[in-house]
């Protein structure tokens, strides 16, 4: 489904303005991926230890 809505896009929009979706959805879902892996507990408690030594 959704490749027959790209391929049916390509004829009203054009395609580097397509290419340039695609690859903002990609940086941003990694994106979002990692910031909800992030364990910012033990990264806040390392730079306290490091701002204190």
């Amino acid at each position: 489904m959704d490749v027959t809505v790209l391929l049916l896009s390509l004829s009203y929009i054009p395609v580097q303005k397509i290419v340039f979706s695609l690859i903002t959805v990609l940086i941003s879902s990694n994106l979002i991926e990692f910031i909800k892996t992030v364990d910012y507990k033990t990264m806040w408690c390392t730079i306290k230890e490091k701002l204190n030594s």
